[in-house]
């Protein structure tokens, strides 16, 4: 599964030497309760882009053949990449470079370590970008989170330019992932994907209701984007299932004083204050999440949820209808509105609705879902 929130970092005004100058300070994330969790081994980050010896002589043979044809390097990579893929089954395991090549199959995170690792052994230079996709609701709306993937840019040799003259460098743009919606959503570097590979085990296992394991995955992707709101988001939803309230409490107030408009925070910190049963601020998080500008059709989705939640059909589905105007290839709107019919009694609604949410979905883990969905409505149907 993919997860993916953007970064940002809190700068604080502080008193220098001077009384003239100001130092701008960031602000450290309140310390996470390791005392909860028990440690376990899992694997180091080496590891993820490794190869064994058979892997990589049969990338070094491809490589000899490839140069005598004059092929640029970063075309090799690609190249070869693509040759394996021809029974590579894109479901929403994320695994180690060796791994997927053992398994033949693996998410975009998985193809990305996959592609990095082939490009370590050739020196290529890489960059990637995040694509942010339509949002995945785990569990009975106990823990929201952001999807998204990587794709890979191979860049060419550098080449000598005369003195005084620029030129963009050549690349080859590496997107294998089969769903072709999305955002581009910002640059991310290999501690980003490193923390990725990291962050997707912590969701997975979070999801599975196994806090100890999801909270040493998260603990390894903090140590290379320790500043991470998503990673942040996901400690707090995991100190509040270990029955630390306080620490989870600290990590949302810190998480929405960065980004005051993170829906996902704000909802998920909702969650803990209906637990609590703190009204006063459960009502003010709801009204946060009300006053979002309503043009992420990621919010807006959220915002329907809510509403649906307390009864208010009808503005949710206005918010629905909002975000599949602004999205209207997402799978979601579709599958959300089908939900609130169903909800409303309108089994036959339901069933259009999820037939468009299959149609739009692809090939991946979430039509599988989206399946299941649309045959209990036509068993609801029937009866």
């Amino acid at each position: 599964m993919r997860f993916l929130v953007i970064v940002m970092c809190a700068l604080i005004g502080a008193c220098s030497s001077t009384e003239d100058n100001a130092v701008l300070v960031k602000l450290p994330p309140p310390a996470l309760n390791h005392s909860l969790f028990q440690p376990i081994d899992i694997e180091p980050h080496t590891q993820l882009f490794s190869l064994d010896m058979k892997q990589q002589a049969a990338f070094y043979e491809y490589v000899q053949h490839a140069q005598k044809q004059g092929m640029r390097d970063d075309k090799i990579v690609y190249n070869f990449v693509e040759s394996l893929l021809s029974d590579f089954r894109y479901d929403g395991a994320t695994y180690t470079a060796s791994e997927s090549l053992q398994h033949e199959e693996g998410n975009c995170i998985s193809l990305a370590l996959l592609v990095q690792a082939y490009a370590d052994l050739i020196d290529v230079d890489t960059s990637y970008q995040v694509i942010t996709e339509e949002p995945v609701f785990a569990g009975q709306n106990d823990v929201v989170l952001l999807a998204s993937h990587f794709r890979t840019k191979l860049f060419a040799p550098k080449v000598e330019l005369p003195e005084n003259t620029y030129a963009l460098r050549a690349s080859t743009l590496v997107d294998y992932f089969p769903s072709s919606s999305g955002i581009v959503s910002g640059s991310a570097s290999r501690d980003d994907l490193i923390a990725k590979y990291y962050s997707n085990h912590a969701a997975q296992a979070l999801i599975d209701k196994d806090i100890n394991t999801s909270f040493n995955y998260l603990n390894a992707a903090l140590r290379f984007t320790p500043n991470s709101l998503e990673l942040l988001n996901i400690a707090a939803v995991l100190h509040r299932r270990a029955g630390d309230n306080y620490t989870a409490k600290a990590l949302y107030e810190y998480i929405i004083e960065q980004e005051p408009t993170h829906a996902i925070a704000i909802s998920n910190y909702a969650v803990l204050a209906k637990i609590i049963g703190d009204e006063d601020l459960l009502f003010s998080l709801q009204s946060k999440l009300a006053a979002l500008n309503p043009k992420d059709p990621f919010h807006l989705l959220q915002l329907a949820r809510n509403s649906a939640q307390q009864g208010y059909y009808h503005k949710a589905s206005s918010y629905i209808l909002k975000a599949r105007e602004i999205a209207p290839y997402l799978p979601q709107t579709h599958a959300d509105m089908a939900l609130l019919k169903y909800q409303q009694g309108h089994i036959n609604k339901a069933l259009s609705e999820m037939e468009v949410a299959l149609e739009k979905s692809g090939a991946n883990e979430v039509r599988t879902r989206y399946q299941a969905k649309y045959q209990a409505l036509q068993k609801l149907q029937s009866h």
